[in-house]
């Protein structure tokens, strides 16, 4: 019916225009004949609307062809004056036309005698006198002319309505083949349904299927499925709504089509670069998919097994996973010789990659043709082949010979992506370079006759003192106490004692698994269905520091984590609860916030330039990120969008001497930044800072806490030498000497100021010690000096604080995420007091005993369930 209405709209559009070309040829365009009845019309009107010209002076008072002279015959006056004779204006008026410039009109015979004026004129001849001829004629050739001027009306008119009526048919038409496809593949007891958890765009029961992005695009997910995070289904429809796309598809034809694109889990899939296809479209992928042609090859058909059709062919990155991606199952199902002309018709091609370029980097990707609603049973087979490559994949693991050439060809690949990108980066900062110095020399030319020769005299001057001898400087402090002190250790032998402080002892143990629910929080929100299988997170047990098994842990905080079972045949999934995404949110929307990210980029800019190393290994930055309040993929969300500022390189690792990943500073830094003792001393004394100024540090002890006399008289002395910047490199000193000392002193009491929450773990700082060269100086350092560091023994670590930074357990300097931190560590605390008592006055409360019991019952029951399958 859809089909008839279009081609019936589309007649009519042709038959207008049909009618309107016959119109319009049915006039004779020879000569002028074609404008005689316009002109004879117009000469008409003329001679009753012209005055005559006047013949004699007599004839003033004899023609009079105003028509108000007829209104007023009624007069006495009137009928007293004899009966005038007229003169017909017409045969009066043709004799002074130019012939020469009205060329072209028709003459008129009876026009051309002399006027003859009668006394005994009848009113038949009167030329007022109406021809009803004449008229009826008139009448008959206007009718034609008037349905001939709404020709262009009607068509465009036409048109809208045909353009209408094929948008709406074509609409309803979109809409039924992708809801034949969803109900064949979507519903219960079908494919989907039997293989993933969640089906749809909502979490809710009665969500919707399909997502409608365009009148011919659908979307469809689905997700909780061992091995993946999720699939996503496109539906690319022909555009029927659009009357030209029907009439270009009538003549170009194209296919409906429908893509998948499964998100696999890092550990689920191997070293693997295959797609399949048409042999035309094999070549297309192969050229133009960046995997494809570094990794991949065209793969002939090997003799001795059974092969795909020839229609098809196979691109991989090495013949041992051609041969195992496709099995005698496959072949035997769909992609046959015999099997390929009945079930894999509407098979267009299938690609499957660890390499793939955007955020996801392992995915597979199938893409088939779409059948009409009738036919949606003929491509069930190929719907198979999802769920089947999915736990092939998974299971699939690379023999040692074939991962070694597929770790070097990853790791080149690497080393070409870093050269492409340097040379990136390069051409931008020459193009900035260039427009800078455009930018100069246009400023330059504005520049008056008294600015260039100063700026010229200037120029000159510089020359000259580069032109003079260089004279070598000592790297030494410009004091002479700093040269004589660097070399030196005048710290007495007295033990310092350590006595704990209640105060900050608290600020550490209110933070006890924030760091671990926070961590495990950005895991679980950052797979696309937002829940992760309760196995795949037990094996991340070490990577977060958890001390119980991962199941107590979710069953500890209730009110962060909820624990779930999408079906009987599927395991036990974590997903947060509503108060906890909230909070994740409200943490997003501070993250992304411009000012606060121009403080963390200054931040971490500073963090890389302590004792002038300008970078550090990836794995050094990761045990800092929580603590300088960076986001958990800060390396795409952050580092990428400063590319001026940080790059990450390759490095040697000093320690290991193993090649590895490091964050660095871009462009080299002329001026060092000012560290936090230095603002202080700038603000306080109101000038600019200045190397080798003596700068104090505030000591602050717990309430009965005194020094030795002799730790006393030494701390007084040497709080008297010269401050050395944190960012300065200054490993020249002797490393047992007091001046080397606080220049250590005043690298930790910088990287502490950095840090949001200005404490972090012990391991942290020593750890980075050892990478920057400082050895043992770190922990000595922390153990000289209580009144500045405090080294707390809660929560099983050791943690250093900064004590200038608090108040009691109170933190000085509130940054916003640890606003957030303390509303997490409050959700946390609800936790903790709704799991305190069993029942209270026969009303039950939850047990955390009963729920661990019941959780681990559950466990086991599911693996049973998963080892008989």
């Amino acid at each position: 019916m859809n089909r008839l209405v279009s081609l019936f709209s589309i007649a009519l559009i042709a038959f207008l225009c049909l009618h309107h070309r016959v119109l319009a040829s049915s006039s004779d365009f020879e000569g002028f004949d074609a404008e005689d009845d316009d002109v004879l019309d117009d000469s008409t009107e003329l001679h009753h609307s012209l005055r005559p010209p006047l013949l004699t002076q007599s004839e003033s008072t004899v023609l009079d062809l105003d028509p108000s002279s007829d209104s007023d015959s009624t007069t006495p006056a009137s009928k007293s004056d004899p009966p005038t004779q007229t003169v017909k204006p017409s045969s009066i008026s043709f004799d002074y036309w130019d012939e020469d410039e009205f060329e072209g009109l028709p003459e008129d015979e009876k026009s051309t005698e002399s006027p003859v004026i009668s006394d005994d004129a009848s009113p038949a001849a009167d030329p007022q006198t109406p021809d009803l001829e004449s008229a009826s004629e008139t009448v008959d050739t206007d009718i034609p002319k008037k349905m001939q001027s709404y020709t262009v009306e009607i068509v465009c008119v036409s048109i809208l309505i045909g353009y209408a009526i094929n948008y709406f048919t074509g609409k309803r038409e979109n809409e039924n083949l992708a809801l034949a496809w969803a109900s064949k593949f979507g519903l219960k007891d079908t494919i989907f349904e039997k293989n993933f958890s969640f089906l749809g765009v909502g979490e809710g029961e009665d969500s919707p299927l399909l997502l409608k992005e365009a009148t011919n695009v659908f979307k469809f997910y689905a997700s909780g499925r061992r091995y993946c995070h999720g699939l996503l289904a496109t539906l690319e429809l022909k555009s029927r709504h659009d009357l030209i796309s029907r009439l270009f598809n009538s003549v170009v034809p194209c296919k409906d089509e429908i893509s998948f694109e499964v998100y696999m889990n890092d550990e689920a899939m191997d070293h693997i670069v295959f797609a399949m296809a048409r042999k035309k479209a094999a070549k297309t992928m192969h050229k133009e998919l960046r995997d494809l042609q570094r990794f991949g090859g065209m793969v002939p058909s090997p003799g001795g097994r059974k092969w795909v059709t020839e229609e098809l062919a196979v691109v991989s990155e090495s013949k041992e996973v051609a041969g195992d991606m496709i099995t005698d199952v496959v072949l035997d199902q769909v992609f046959g010789d015999k099997s390929f002309e009945k079930f894999g018709k509407y098979f267009i091609s299938m690609h499957f990659s660890d390499q793939h370029p955007g955020k996801h980097r392992k995915m597979l990707l199938f893409k088939f043709a779409l059948p009409d609603a009738k036919h949606m049973d003929d491509m069930v087979r190929l719907i198979a082949l999802i769920p089947y490559y999915i736990d092939l994949i998974g299971r699939y693991k690379l023999s040692s010979q074939a991962r070694n050439k597929t770790d070097g060809a990853r790791q080149k690949a690497a080393q070409e992506a870093y050269k492409e990108l340097e040379n990136v980066r390069q051409e931008a900062l020459q193009r900035k370079k260039a427009e800078k110095k455009k930018i100069l020399e246009e400023a330059q030319a504005k520049l008056s006759a008294e600015a260039l020769r100063k700026k010229e005299a200037k120029e000159r001057a510089r020359q000259m003192k580069k032109s003079m001898p260089k004279v070598k400087m000592s790297r030494a402090a410009t004091t002479k106490l700093a040269r004589a002190l660097q070399q030196r250790r005048t710290f007495v032998n007295a033990r310092v004692k350590w006595v704990s402080d209640y105060y900050l002892d608290e600020a550490v143990q209110r933070e006890k698994n924030l760091k671990q629910v926070i961590s495990l929080k950005d895991r679980i929100v950052s797979s696309p269905s937002k829940s992760l299988p309760l196995s795949s997170l037990s094996l991340l047990k070490p990577l977060v520091n958890l001390h119980i098994t991962a199941a107590a842990f979710f069953q500890k905080y209730p009110s962060v984590f909820t624990t779930f079972q999408p079906s009987r045949s599927h395991p036990l999934h974590v997903r947060l609860t509503p108060q906890a995404l909230t909070l994740h949110k409200e943490e997003e929307t501070i993250h992304l916030s411009p000012p606060l990210r121009n403080v963390t980029v200054q931040r971490l800019t500073k963090f890389l330039m302590l004792t002038g190393a300008g970078s550090l290994p990836l794995n050094v930055v990761d045990r800092f990120r929580f603590d300088l309040g960076l986001p958990h993929d800060y390396i795409t969300s952050l580092i990428g969008d400063f590319p001026d500022y940080f790059e990450v390189i390759e490095i040697k690792d000093r320690l290991t001497g193993e090649k590895t990943l490091a964050l660095a500073i871009s462009s080299p830094r002329n001026n060092l930044p000012v560290s936090e003792m230095e603002r202080r001393e700038a603000t306080i004394d109101g000038f600019r800072v200045k190397k080798g100024l003596r700068i104090r540090y505030s000591m602050n002890f717990p309430k009965g806490y005194e020094l030795d006399k002799r730790v006393k008289n030494w701390v007084e002395q040497w709080q008297n030498l010269p401050y050395i910047s944190p960012y300065e490199n200054a490993f020249h000193l002797g490393s047992n000497s007091d001046q080397a000392e606080k220049w250590a002193v005043a690298v930790l009491h910088e990287l502490l100021c950095l840090l949001v929450s200005k404490k972090t773990e012990t391991d942290n700082v020593l750890c980075l010690g050892e990478y920057l060269g400082f050895g043992m100086r770190f922990k000595k350092a922390l153990v000289h000096h209580p009144g500045i560091f405090y080294m707390s023994h809660k929560i099983r670590t050791q943690t250093v604080v900064l004590r200038e930074a608090y108040h009691k357990v109170f933190l000085l300097e509130k940054h916003p995420l640890m606003g957030m931190r303390h509303q997490y560590i409050y959700l946390m605390s609800k936790s903790g007091r709704g799991l305190k008592r069993d029942s209270v006055h026969g009303i039950e409360r939850s047990n955390p005993k009963r729920g661990f019991l019941k959780l681990v019952k559950m466990i086991k029951v599911n693996a049973h369930n998963s080892s008989s399958q």
